[in-house]
């Protein structure tokens, strides 16, 4: 037989934990990340310090150089490159977020830290657990991709907004993984080296300095 008064207690205790669940998701995302470091003393020995980091969402929009489009819609050759892979993640986030605000009717004249503080504040109902649960492992994901993505440095991608020296293609079209039709620049870059995803043509790290130079601009990512 089922006790009305204990189902009753299960089920805030479950809204409770989630709750504190969506807290800790924010506060992993939006929130000043703190940490300790050793350092040496002048004495010869060490000692710790506490250090401070910005949060993971401020972190990857600083770390995003952005679009430096000219008002014909050209690019300037000495445009930065793009980090693809850092802003999938960051219109991900925007997207998700946009509609969460539209969802439970929050303030869209706010920031998306304020919107992500905002939906922590909001009345749940005890019905309402499977779908917060689902929103706190939405964040922590982002959590664990940016901090991957901030960390991987080998592996991250960017787009270099010029024509390709070999067969002069700028702009490549494929397909993302929802099946759209997505333009993307033609030059797509690592550490490990630039690549034409139009004509394969490739370049390492050794020819940055010349690759720099035929694009015009002043440096290659990953050259010192």
């Amino acid at each position: 037989m089922t006790h009305p008064e204990r189902t009753t207690t299960d089920t805030r205790e479950r809204l409770s934990g989630v709750r504190e669940q969506l807290d800790d998701a924010v506060q992993d995302l939006i929130g000043v990340r703190h940490g300790t470091i050793t350092v040496d003393t002048p004495s010869g020995g060490t000692t710790i310090r506490a250090v401070y980091r910005d949060s993971v969402y401020t972190e990857m929009l600083s770390e995003l150089p952005g679009f430096q489009g000219t008002a014909m819609g050209s690019v300037a050759a000495s445009m930065p490159p793009l980090w693809i892979d850092g802003l999938a993640w960051l219109n991900d986030v925007h997207a998700t977020v946009d509609r969460w605000v539209r969802t439970y009717q929050l303030r869209a004249d706010l920031t998306v830290t304020e919107q992500l503080d905002a939906l922590t504040a909001l009345t749940w109902r005890p019905q309402d657990v499977p779908l917060v649960h689902d929103i706190a492992d939405t964040i922590r994901h982002w959590v664990r991709q940016a901090v991957s993505l901030i960390d991987g440095e080998e592996h991250r991608k960017m787009e270099l907004v010029a024509a390709c020296p070999s067969c002069g293609t700028k702009v490549v079209f494929r397909r993302d993984s929802g099946g759209d039709v997505v333009r993307q620049a033609a030059l797509s870059l690592t550490i490990r080296g630039c690549v034409c995803l139009a004509c394969k043509a490739q370049w390492g790290p050794p020819l940055f300095e010349h690759l720099a130079a035929v694009l015009g601009c002043e440096q290659v990512p990953g050259v010192a």
